[in-house]
């Protein structure tokens, strides 16, 4: 059923219902990651916007079946005003998280430096590779 959300984010993605988030600017904006069940939404922080993304999760709600965890979901906000924060907060109806965040093992920090934020990953991936390669070798 993820699948068929992704989809619909493309759909509306290319109607230019959902703008997405600029990440840079060589490269196009990004609406969403999925990940197993685990999905995380990026958008402009627009009443416009919050509305559309409000409207694609009740309708996947309708007809899959399936519910999103709103003890898990939260809103996370960069560079937005208070008020347009409170105005998308009620549309959502989820609560607003704070940064740093994990998700799916990565720290995300939009105050931190990008080389930074990866270097934990990175040193994961060395000791899982190192423990591999030990136990293969001998």
């Amino acid at each position: 059923m993820a699948e068929i959300l992704g989809r619909n984010i493309k759909s509306l993605v290319k109607m230019r219902l959902w703008k997405g988030a600029l990440i840079h600017n060589s490269i196009d904006p990004i609406s969403h990651s999925q990940f197993a069940d685990d999905t995380i939404h990026f958008g402009e922080a627009t009443e416009k916007e919050a509305i559309v993304i409000k409207m694609l999760l009740n309708d996947y709600e309708k007809g899959s079946g399936q519910s999103m965890n709103k003890e898990k979901s939260m809103i996370y906000f960069l560079n937005t005003n208070v008020r347009m924060q409170r105005k998308i907060g009620e549309i959502m109806c989820y609560p607003q998280g704070n940064f740093p965040l994990k998700y799916l093992g990565v720290q995300l920090d939009p105050g931190k430096h990008q080389n930074r934020m990866w270097e934990d990953v990175i040193n994961k991936c060395q000791v899982k590779a190192s423990s591999w390669k030990n136990k293969w070798l001998t």
